[in-house]
């Protein structure tokens, strides 16, 4: 999911892992932030570079296992890291069910749905527009806007 503002980002998240998690595609949150939980099958993003831990901001994947204060990660590229609790504990891990449009860039994802808004429309051909947001599904139908 795509959207213009980190609000409405902040909004889908949860809601699309509420949905995951109705349909058991979640097991039970192993780890819990001041803000966030996670728990194995979970969309993730990484938020902040850390050259020691081997990640930059913006990779996302899959959360694969949590034990022994290591978060267990398979990276989109298939490659699998293990961060430190601590690294979600200070603010640097996020669920990526949704994503902002910048954030976006670069991106291509076999489907892609995009929150519009008159903000967003207003951009009109910008890298943010929403023609733009919807050109980063691959395999989708052409991008509709209404």
């Amino acid at each position: 999911m795509i959207a213009h503002r980190r609000s409405d980002v902040a909004d889908l998240n949860p809601r699309a892992r509420a949905l995951l998690r109705a349909a058991g595609r979640l097991g039970p949150d192993a780890l819990r932030t001041d803000n966030r939980a996670f728990a194995v099958g979970d969309r993730v993003i990484t938020t902040r570079n850390d050259r020691g831990l081997a990640v930059v901001n913006g990779q996302a994947g899959t959360l694969t296992a949590l034990h022994d204060g290591q978060v267990h990660i398979e990276l989109d590229n298939r490659r699998r890291v293990d961060l430190p609790g601590s690294y979600a504990h200070d603010g640097h891990l996020d669920h990526a069910y949704a994503t902002t449009a910048h954030r976006a860039q670069g991106t291509t994802v076999e489907r892609a749905f995009v929150l519009g808004s008159a903000e967003l429309y207003r951009e009109g051909g910008t890298p943010h527009s929403p023609a733009t947001a919807a050109k980063r599904a691959s395999t989708s139908p052409p991008a509709k806007t209404f």
